[in-house]
């Protein structure tokens, strides 16, 4: 590869994830610049969970939901606070070190550069479908106190005290 082709590439390359990282950038911005998103479905059962763990509750409620969400939340509450928004830039920090991840699995395995970027790339634009749907239902849907909570906002949660 000449030294042109290969700054022109360079250039190329840098311009491709300045794009898709301001793309990602923006995506987080429309879901959670609002602060964090309200919970829907499966995910207030989890703050419930989490909630309980942190008001000395069982570890694990239920048999019927995996246990380690609720002891993950709870170990972020436990250390930034009850907020909904530290869960999801911990939650986005590891979903981007999954990319990074799968980036060097792929190297490792004998992958070229361009493949490993390309399969980093793809696991991370992965989400970016269902992304306009989760805003619209998110919308709609209203912030619901749990047993476990004295105050319940889009935004933070006050466990109560017993």
């Amino acid at each position: 590869m000449t030294a042109v082709r290969r700054a022109r590439w360079t250039t190329a390359s840098a311009l491709v994830i300045a794009l898709f990282v301001a793309g990602q950038a923006l995506l987080w911005l429309a879901y959670y610049g609002g602060g964090a998103k309200r919970l829907i479905g499966d995910e207030e059962s989890y703050q419930a969970f989490a909630l309980a763990i942190l008001g000395g509750g069982p570890w694990m409620p239920s048999t019927i939901w995996p246990p380690l969400q609720s002891l993950f939340l709870a170990a972020i509450y436990a250390t930034f606070g009850v907020h909904v928004l530290a869960a999801e830039l911990v939650q986005t920090l590891l979903f981007v070190g999954c990319a990074w991840l799968l980036r060097g699995i792929w190297r490792d395995l004998g992958g070229g550069v361009r493949a490993a970027n390309m399969a980093a790339a793809l696991f991370a634009a992965r989400t970016l479908p269902p992304v306009p749907r989760q805003i619209a239902r998110s919308s709609t849907a209203q912030p619901t106190k749990s047993a476990h909570c004295t105050t319940c906002t889009a935004t933070t949660c006050t466990p109560a005290t017993a």
